[in-house]
């Protein structure tokens, strides 16, 4: 074992709704000098004197960070020093790492199966693939220890049975033989940024530590109007026999896929200009892009009905559970791009501890439901533009200019610059139609702002017209060629990047597809790569590597810095380029979080362009009492303030909400 890294590792009481940080057990840790397993108090100790000012290493560590400093908060300024100095290692993501480098991040190669199966990074896991044997039994069933150490909270370790004592330290020696492998693997050079991702982790684990709660009067209402629209949407499918009704025993409200695909096939028959969409294994696709093409009545209600539903299983229970406890999310720290995901989480009874705040249902009904806790406000901070402008700098580092920096240097709408080219006008002339409301105008500019997107990912014509269809909007074949023809003519760099992103492919002799790519800036790596996979991949992990040094930063500040305006806030919500967080606005007055607004605006952009040096960063920030969608800043006597959205005739204003 390697005499200069310790592994550890902390047993708990078992998670909780609410409670994603529980009472600490015992601490086991492993290095060249053998295995200790110390009680509670003990390991604490030995946390804060022993290993935080050492090299550790641990397996998704920053479980084990935040059990620590929920029961120590004075840990908090170690910890974020150990990550500032790069001491804090994880098997986990360093495995993550090194697997996207080769292009199995997703999925990796079964060869006694010949074929690919999902991946997945539990330590059983990694101890098969890189030790060679099978220990996912001894995590299986509900007698083993891994359950029940809260059982043993507080029995002297002498006393404990040898199964436990043995469980615990495995953990730990297991966790260091990993580790080694991996630095075989990975030496002499080491992994590019490792010690960024994971101060991110860390940062993204604190917010689901604080999650955030919700108001019961809005969640009641929801329901209502929720069990309301479904029981409408399931009568009109009952009614055309495509969900079961009470006559069939046992099946009440279960969907007949049998009529619903023959209803899909026999209203494709009759529309022959129409594409019938159809699964991988050869069956007539239900999804709901496909019913709602249709204009049959019953297959929308399949739906709406469908997607009702989803809100009535998934989120009420959540959001009402809100009320009483914290709502937590999940935050996964890389994926292909080294953007993030967010899920509910583990899951409890069959049943996941949170929800994935990433990705709400559309429109506020939702949102509406979340609110500040008591002497607290709500701030959020989102960049501008942000993959565009990431895409500029890239294009500046690969290229030596860019168009789009230029644009937003003099201060132009990315969008509406794009639909003056469109439309044969001056920025001048567009500009003074979007400011004057005009609804052409407005047309245009959503249309190019879909295109800035869309076609920035080496996006075709064709599929751009789908792509515009899931933002509502319906595009042409004529219009979208025009839109794909003037974006490359506006933007001149993307010729040159396309073709670049175009060679890297066709050298990887790989089907097109490039045998590994180093990202600009970070030098770091990823395999096996697509075309439009990788014109994404570069302005996207770009995005991330920015947005994510900001959660970090922003985390640093509210925790352990106690001159800064942030600290004392929590920060609860990363949406890829958003930070959402909770500021006290009682004991320190609203000048207090005004203050803490604009150092979280300030953080933000700091760390944008700490990754974007050559390119202007924009960032917006509000401040409001419940979450809501497309909040609009609002100040008062020079100091922003709570807002809240005010209808006036079609139009909302945003009014400050006291």
């Amino acid at each position: 074992m390697s005499a200069d890294v310790t592994a550890w590792d902390t047993e708990t009481h078992l998670i909780g709704r609410g409670m994603g940080a529980p009472r600490m057990v015992c601490l086991s840790l492993a290095n060249g000098e053998g295995t200790r397993l110390f009680n509670r108090e003990q390991g604490l100790d030995i946390i804060e004197k022993r290993l935080l000012p050492q090299r550790t290493v641990g397996h998704h560590i920053f479980y084990d960070l935040g059990v620590a400093a929920a029961e120590r908060k004075q840990l908090l300024y170690p910890i974020f020093k150990a990550l500032d100095e790069g001491r804090l290692e994880d098997t986990k993501l360093r495995q993550m790492m090194i697997d996207n480098a080769l292009g199995q991040l997703k999925y990796e190669w079964d060869d006694e199966k010949e074929e690919w199966k999902k991946q997945n990074y539990r330590l059983e896991t990694l101890v098969y693939r890189h030790l060679g044997y099978d220990i996912a039994f001894k995590k299986k069933g509900d007698d083993i220890w891994r359950l029940r150490y809260n059982e043993l909270d507080g029995v002297p370790l002498d006393q404990w049975p040898e199964e436990a004592r043995t469980y615990a330290i495995d953990d730990s020696v297991l966790t260091l033989e990993i580790r080694n492998r991996q630095q075989a693997m990975v030496e002499p050079e080491g992994i590019p940024r490792e010690e960024t991702q994971s101060q991110a982790a860390w940062g993204l684990h604190l917010m689901s530590l604080w999650g955030v709660r919700t108001e019961g009067a809005a969640v009641e209402k929801l329901k209502t109007q929720i069990f309301a629209d479904y029981k409408v949407q399931a009568q009109i499918c009952t009614e055309h026999g495509f969900m079961r009704g009470a006559s069939d025993k046992g099946k009440t409200g279960s969907k007949n896929l049998k009529k619903i695909r023959a209803a899909i096939e026999k209203w494709y028959q009759g529309h022959p200009d129409k594409d019938m969409k159809i699964t991988p294994k050869g069956a007539i696709a239900t999804s709901r892009e496909q019913l709602m093409t249709t204009d049959h009545p019953g297959l929308r209600a399949v739906a709406e009905a469908t997607k009702v539903g989803k809100l009535k299983t998934t989120y009420i229970p959540a959001l009402e559970r809100g009320t009483v406890v914290p709502i937590t999310a999940s935050y996964n720290t890389i994926l292909e791009t080294f953007r993030t995901s967010c899920s509910g989480g583990m899951k409890i009874d069959g049943v996941p501890v949170g929800i994935n705040l990433q990705n709400l249902p559309r429109g506020d009904a939702v949102r509406d439901c979340f609110v500040a806790r008591f002497g607290f406000v709500f701030i959020f901070c989102d960049f501008d533009t942000l993959e565009m402008r990431t895409l500029a700098q890239v294009c500046i580092d690969l290229f030596g200019f860019s168009v789009i920096a230029e644009s937003i240097k003099a201060g132009r709408d990315l969008h509406v610059d794009l639909a003056a080219e469109m439309l044969g006008m001056t920025y001048d002339q567009a500009w003074a139609l979007h400011i004057a409301g005009d609804p052409k105008m407005a047309e245009a500019r959503q249309g190019c702002k879909i295109g800035n997107y869309g076609f920035a990912g080496g996006m075709g014509w064709r599929t751009f017209i789908a792509y515009a269809k899931g933002f509502g909007v319906t595009i042409t074949p004529e219009l979208a060629q025009r839109l794909h023809k003037n974006f490359r003519k506006k933007w001149r760099e993307m010729v040159d990047y396309f073709n670049y992103c175009s060679f890297l492919c066709k050298e990887g002799d790989n089907h097109g597809r490039a045998k590994q790519i180093e990202f600009v800036r970070s030098g770091m790596m990823r395999g096996d790569v697509g075309y439009t996979a990788t014109c994404n991949g570069f302005f996207q992990h770009l995005a991330a590597m920015g947005a994510k040094e900001a959660v970090y930063r922003v985390s640093k500040e509210c925790y352990v810095d106690a001159g800064s305006p942030l600290h004392g806030t929590r920060p609860w919500l990363f949406a890829h380029d958003e930070i959402g967080a909770e500021t006290p606005i009682g004991a320190i007055g609203p000048r207090g979080a005004h203050e803490a607004a604009m150092r979280l605006q300030q953080v933000m952009k700091e760390a944008m362009e700490y990754w974007c040096p050559d390119v202007d960063i924009g960032a917006t920030v509000t401040m409001a009492r419940r979450w809501y969608k497309g909040a609009k800043p609002v100040y008062k006597n020079g100091l922003l303030v709570p807002c809240k959205p005010v209808k006036k005739g079609k139009k909302t204003v945003w009014v400050e909400d006291v």
